[in-house]
């Protein structure tokens, strides 16, 4: 049976009396369940009884004077079926409230509690106090709707599990707008919304719900590798957890790839040879510095230029190449004349011809193509050579797609203005730094992102790789230039059915160089005729109703400024806390605010900077960073609180050119929006606002929206209280998601959590370079799925043999592991012979138990020979 918690219920419990609900929950729920209807059979002890005043809203007796309140499933209007008989379970009220919000970090939730017999201790609704009568009251009145609230969905036999390991993620209660995404299975899923929408768990959902054809092979893509693990391991704990009640199941094949690794181990290439922006700006800008001597164009700008219009762009009709020649393909006068009079295409000279804005369609491989084509030829006598002719132009324009790095000048210079920000001479420029630039690739044997793709694409149409998923799913797809959103698009088999994918992503969270929007990604379905609608996500579940309110109008002067599209706001489900704090600019606030926030007890915040100078300008003033973020580095994650540090101040110019009308459908500009907006969105309760410059014309746009503190005041601030143990857990994981693993280990003894101690020691000797020591300590803290992946990551079957070792149960399963496994292990026991620990593992877990095999084997045939003996013996 199906039971929902809210969000509150959990965070209301006393630390010291979790270990009594966890252990009586369950048995509890079961009773209440039981007597639905008829509580007053339920033993004397619970003292069940429906809330004064209302008609659906009850309360039972957990513990001395404390109780829960809870409504049934049923009542709640817009459950969904498979809730309908459970219990919801909305608040845990303790007899004394004062005690319980005086609780520090130091409470563990194992101190002893002193539980009353229910039996026979007397109990009077007198003896309850004014603060619980007024909790109840407040949810006498309450009118829950479900669909608007942040609940928790789990079954009998996962509440214990859960009030001891916390909540995860698959097991929040999906909302309607949410859990209509998971059922769309008749057409492509395009997923929008904002941070704290749950793009992310709509996500798990559904590769979880597609994972039940066991025969299907399924692809999770993206961009990061860290949003690729966590996503990985919250996939794998579902299932695992699936699994345990249902050990008989069988589930599909479900692949987890950051897409530049996935391009380096399909295309045998090394990532230390892959450049970035800061390896452009640092290797390239610097040998080439005369380039940019007379161009007034920020770096930045150039390379989303490069990697987002000149080697990412896919084209107006994503078919990439536009150009063709009349002589290759030997074409006919009249096709040419035909095709320049209709306006499909325009001579560029002598004897090369280019596809026309609007037109291109004729050339696609679609069903409008055919249409056209009729239309055109229709009644004519030519009409076969005609459309020989046109075939040709077509098979020539899909040759040519991914032969040049770069798309044609032609192309990149009659972009119109909303597609490509800079002038005519601009682009001219920004063309010639891009041909230096491919130039010193190919010179260095290096390479960048559009370049894998386009290699991975080549090696597809050659057949040297070959599409193999049914279906794919793509998070944070505004991160990926069209180029590498092609290569996924051409991963799937089964071309004819292009409803077999799910796209997510935020176009407010775009903080790479791209120029990405849901429209230009909903192109090629729509040529396919595949459905292209566009789900919204608008509830915010993550940040309280002052931050939301403020995120939104980011997004609303985004429009007014920039004419941006795709834009949406969020509606805010946490009720309303603090205004955003906006701490005015002054030697002694900044020290004071950053000696607070680096306090050991203080890991509920963070500090969020633009870029590596202002992290650095940071750690020189406080000489650490323990807990300060780049904007790269915390997308993704969220703290209670968030202080943004100069997120504004140095992008001023680019401000000033937004506010005085200069940045109108000029994409470049989103970018300074999206950081902003990307580091307030990590802010679940309180947000801070520190700036340089006080007079910034975003401060002046955004002030009635923030409180100003003139002088720091850590009390007025919100930052007097100490973390509690779940935010200090929080941190360290989050550290460690981020490899400060040195931060996370310390996260992880206060916390007395040896395994991940452990576990991050062993990461640490892995980035070291000493692998077997890292394999060593992966199994030490019983991470048996790190040290084999480390150890297949590396192909040292040294390493291997190692861990299958200590992972495996009999010689045959190692063997199994190798290719060849004999060869292979007696070379590995011959050359590591000097290695006395490990040859002496090697003979106590592998040869010892071979050598038992082959004598028990042997003792078989010998009892086998002896056994046929005495039965030919006896006929004698």
């Amino acid at each position: 049976m199906k039971h929902l918690i809210l969000q509150q219920f959990w965070d209301s419990i006393p630390q010291e009396k979790l270990k009594h609900v966890r252990c009586k929950l369950p048995y509890y729920l079961k009773i209440l369940t039981q007597e639905r209807g008829n509580i007053s059979n339920m033993p004397k002890g619970f003292y069940a009884r429906r809330i004064r005043g209302t008609a659906d809203k009850y309360k039972f007796r957990i513990a001395n004077d404390d109780r829960i309140l809870f409504i049934y499933a049923d009542d709640i209007q817009g459950i969904r079926m498979e809730n309908k008989c459970g219990i919801v379970l909305l608040a845990y009220c303790s007899h004394d409230e004062q005690i319980r919000r005086g609780r520090k970090l130091e409470v563990t939730g194992n101190e002893e509690f002193s539980e009353y017999d229910f039996a026979i201790q007397h109990y009077t609704e007198e003896t309850e106090t004014a603060r619980f009568c007024e909790i109840e009251a407040s949810y006498a009145a309450l009118h829950l709707m479900i669909d608007n609230t942040r609940a928790y969905q789990v079954d009998d036999d996962e509440l214990a599990q859960m009030a001891e390991e916390g909540v995860k993620n698959w097991q929040y209660y999906l909302n309607n707008e949410q859990y209509n995404c998971v059922q769309i299975h008749d057409r492509p899923v395009f997923l929008s919304g904002g941070a704290g929408t749950g793009k992310s768990t709509i996500g798990l959902h559904k590769l979880f719900a597609l994972s039940k054809n066991k025969d299907a092979r399924l692809a999770y893509f993206t961009y990061t590798k860290t949003l690729r693990d966590d996503f990985a391991k919250m996939y794998n704990q579902y299932q695992c957890d699936h699994s345990k009640n249902n050990p008989d199941s069988l589930v599909a094949i479900v692949e987890f790839h950051s897409l530049n690794e996935f391009c380096f181990t399909a295309l045998g290439k090394k990532p230390a040879n892959l450049v970035d922006f800061r390896k452009f700006e640092k290797s390239f800008c610097t040998e080439y510095w005369p380039l940019f001597q007379n161009i007034q164009i920020h770096k930045l700008d150039i390379w989303q230029e490069i990697r987002g219009l000149i080697k990412g762009f896919m084209g107006r009709y994503w078919l990439r190449n536009e150009i063709f020649d009349e002589h290759s393909k030997q074409l006919q006068p009249q096709t040419l004349e035909l095709l320049l009079a209709q306006g499909f295409i325009e001579k560029i000279d002598k004897e090369r011809y280019m596809l026309i804005k609007n037109r291109q369609s004729l050339f696609s491989d679609t069903d409008d193509a055919e249409r056209l084509i009729d239309v055109l030829l229709a009644e004519r006598l030519d009409r076969e050579k005609i459309l020989n002719d046109i075939k040709k132009i077509k098979k020539q324009i899909k040759q040519g797609r991914f032969t040049s790095p770069l798309v044609s000048k032609e192309i990149y210079l009659s972009l119109e203005d909303e597609d490509c920000i800079f002038s005519k001479d601009e682009r001219n420029q920004i063309y010639t730094i891009t041909e230096k630039y491919q130039g010193w690739l190919e010179k260095e044997n290096k390479f960048d992102e559009n370049d894998l793709a386009r290699s991975m694409l080549i090696m597809l149409e050659k057949g040297k790789l070959r599409p193999v998923y049914d279906y794919i799913m793509v998070d944070e797809v505004q991160d990926l230039s069209e180029l590498q959103i092609y290569l996924l698009l051409s991963l799937k088999r089964n071309k004819d059915n292009f409803n077999d994918f799910f796209f997510s992503g935020d176009i407010h969270q775009m903080i790479n160089p791209t120029y990405f929007s849901f429209s230009r990604l909903r192109m090629p379905f729509h040529y396919y005729h595949a459905e292209k609608e566009l789900q919204l996500l608008e509830k915010n579940y993550r940040s309280q109703e002052n931050i939301v309110s403020l995120s939104n109008k980011m997004g609303q002067l985004c429009k007014t400024f920039i004419g941006a599209k795709d834009n949406f706001s969020s509606i805010p489900l946490q009720r309303a806390g603090n205004l955003p704090f906006w701490l005015m600019p002054s030697v002694e606030n900044r020290q004071q605010l950053f000696s607070t926030l680096q306090r050991k007890d203080r890991k509920y915040a963070i500090i969020v900077v633009p870029n590596d100078a202002e992290k650095k300008r940071i750690k020189e003033e406080m000489g650490s960073v323990e807990r300060v973020f780049t904007v790269q580095e915390i997308k993704g994650l969220e703290y209670d609180y968030v202080v943004c540090v100069n997120m504004l101040t140095p992008f001023l110019n680019e401000w000033q050119d937004i506010m005085e009308g200069r940045g109108k459908k000029n994409a470049k500009y989103r970018y300074y929006f999206n950081i902003f907006y990307v580091a307030l969105t990590r802010a679940k309760r309180n947000l801070c606002i520190y700036e340089d410059n006080s007079e910034h014309p975003l401060l002046l746009q955004i002030r009635d929206f923030l409180q100003q503190i003139t002088v720091f005041d850590d009390n007025q601030m919100d930052l007097k209280r100490s973390a509690n143990r779940q935010e200090v857990l929080n941190d360290a994981r989050n550290q460690e998601r981020l490899r400060n693993y040195d931060q996370a280990i310390q996260g992880y003894s206060d916390l007395k959590d040896q395994r991940s101690v452990v576990r991050c020691e062993a990461k640490i000797l892995r980035e070291q370079g000493l692998y077997l020591e890292a394999a060593k300590k992966f199994l030490a803290a019983g991470e048996k799925d790190e040290a084999w992946g480390l150890a297949e990551e590396l192909e040292d079957d040294k390493i291997r043999l190692f861990v299958l070792l200590h992972i495996m149960n009999t010689p045959e399963d190692m063997e199994d592991m190798f290719v060849k496994p004999l060869a292979v292990i007696h070379k590995i026991i011959a050359r590591e012979a000097a290695d006395s620990e490990f040859i002496g593992l090697v003979y106590e877990r592998y040869l010892v138990p071979k050598f038992k095999e082959y004598q028990k084997k042997c003792d078989d045939c010998l009892n086998g020979i002896e056994m046929i003996k005495k039965e030919f013996g006896s006929y004698e």
